[in-house]
């Protein structure tokens, strides 16, 4: 019986450890993801006014 008390703990310890690994992981990977998605759309915006300055050459 203590044998199953100490491997249904070691279990809990095991998901928590998982669990407290995944929110370390992935708190930088969200809040880059979100740095990313602002850059490109602030180089869109970029790109989209340097187009309308820009005039565009005709090839004959």
């Amino acid at each position: 019986m203590g044998l199953v008390i100490a491997l249904v703990v070691a279990g809990f310890g095991l998901v928590a450890l998982a669990v407290l690994v995944a929110v370390t992981v992935l708190r930088p990977v969200r809040r880059l993801a979100g740095q990313a998605a602002s850059l490109q759309s602030d180089w869109d915006r970029r790109v989209a006014a340097l187009e309308q300055a820009v005039p565009r050459r005709r090839h004959s």
